[in-house]
């Protein structure tokens, strides 16, 4: 083939062992950023070690589902995302208690952290209000931002934006 539109993939090399598409985001051959690397006639060790690899290698099927871990519609929503919430959390304790402590210690420490939720719970409940830092609501709001056009980008685009508003 000498052009993307005469390449053609065999269907059995377009999912994996287990069913599942094996390209994600498989943008098709009309796609005039498509890049296909393949070997010539004097690579073939190349060809050798992937057919080796692909032998070797089945697509298995993850531990948590998307659906778990996904935070797009949550933070689309303006959601709280539960991973902020426990690396706070985590780091907070972290620098409470050193690694390994004593049990009773442990237990003890627990003890006041539920106390306290519960405080900030009633405080909550009672219309109280934790300022945030105005760097963390505008970080927050580029993130929603980007999120709203995930499907308008790119990937690499996507990306490469969630990663200049991380640093």
């Amino acid at each position: 083939a000498k052009t993307f539109k005469e390449l053609v993939i065999q269907e059995k090399n377009k999912l994996t062992k287990s069913g599942k598409d094996f390209i994600l985001f498989d943008s098709g051959c009309e796609d005039e950023e498509l890049y296909c690397f393949l070997p010539n006639k004097q690579q073939k060790t190349y060809i050798k070690l992937f057919n080796n690899l692909k032998s070797k290698v089945t697509r298995l099927v993850p531990q948590f589902l998307i659906d778990t871990w996904h935070a797009l519609k949550r933070v689309t929503e303006n959601l709280p995302r539960s991973n902020n919430s426990i690396e706070a959390w985590h780091k907070a304790i972290s620098q409470d208690i050193h690694s390994h402590p004593e049990t009773n210690k442990l237990i003890s420490h627990l003890i006041k952290e539920q106390h306290l939720m519960e405080i900030f719970l009633e405080q909550i409940n009672s219309g109280v209000l934790f300022p945030r830092d105005q760097r963390e609501i505008k970080k927050d709001q580029s993130i929603i931002n980007l999120a709203k056009d995930f499907s308008k980008k790119n990937l690499f685009d996507y990306l490469q934006s969630m990663n200049e508003i991380m640093k």
